[in-house]
């Protein structure tokens, strides 16, 4: 699933990866790294990376509560890229 600044529905129960293509930004540089923000209530199970995307692995949650998930891309220009997208848990 690939997302940029959007917002997905999510199982409490479930656990599922989420996507950000940073592709269209990149000009000639490619990902380095990346660092994630994930809210108190969500788990990170696991976070991957490409030269041209950003993934992360995320379960739980509390249902009805919207969390914003952020990450940082660093290119290997140094350039930094920022992106998010919002999980709302449900049951």
């Amino acid at each position: 699933m690939s997302i940029r600044l959007g917002r997905v529905a999510q199982d409490k129960d479930e656990a599922i990866a989420y996507t950000i293509d940073w592709s269209a930004d990149l000009n000639s540089s490619t990902v380095a790294s990346t660092a994630w923000t994930v809210p108190s209530g969500l788990t990170n199970e696991s976070t991957t990376a490409t030269t041209t995307t950003s993934s992360i692995r995320l379960s739980g949650g509390t249902p009805g509560v919207v969390y914003k998930i952020e990450a940082l891309a660093t290119l290997d220009s140094g350039e930094k890229l920022q992106g998010h997208f919002l999980v709302t848990a449900q049951n």
